[in-house]
């Protein structure tokens, strides 16, 4: 007799396998990224965790300095010399290009322990279905560090519209 279950490998994977995984993987990066303090589990009072740790805290630093010099290099080549500026651009590139392939590498890492840990706690078998879940986990991740890459690596050219900065380079007085 055939196994019934057999069609529904793909239905499965995307619709059991999958959400599961991302489920649990935002809920425990959401918790971990957005908490206040440490979880104090033998009563004593938790300590607060310090401003810094908190992914508002760095935003707020993105968007304020977007608000004083904007999204071009103009502002601040205007503000140090156009060498450092390029020098530093170029720098922050390669940051961007090495922490987009850590991510892939390192999610990849998780991931694949996560799948295994899914299917051996349902105590599935290794079969088609755990290939179409890495597969689909293996695009999503490649997805998921692809933009990284790419400002990274449009950093790594010259700079668009080129670095023409201001009369002076030193910081304005208000």
């Amino acid at each position: 007799m055939p196994d019934l279950r057999a069609k529904h490998i793909l239905r499965d994977a995307l619709f059991l396998d999958i959400p599961y995984i991302l489920d649990s993987f935002t809920r425990h990066a959401e918790y971990a990224l957005n908490r206040l303090h440490p979880p104090a589990v033998d009563g004593t009072v938790p300590r607060l965790r310090s401003y810094l740790a908190t992914p508002s805290f760095w935003l707020l630093l993105v968007v304020l300095f977007l608000t004083a010099y904007g999204p071009t290099y103009n502002a601040v080549c205007g503000l140090l010399q156009p060498a450092f500026v390029v020098s530093a651009t170029h720098a922050l590139g390669w940051v961007l290009v090495g922490a987009a392939i850590a991510q892939f590498v390192g999610s990849l890492f998780y991931f694949h322990y996560r799948i295994k840990r899914r299917f051996e706690k349902k105590k599935l078998r290794f079969t088609v279905r755990y290939v179409v879940v890495h597969i689909v986990f293996f695009v999503v991740l490649w997805v998921w560090a692809l933009p990284l890459g790419l400002l990274g690596r449009s950093m790594l050219g010259e700079l668009p519209g080129g670095c023409q900065p201001h009369a002076t380079h030193s910081p304005a007085i208000v």
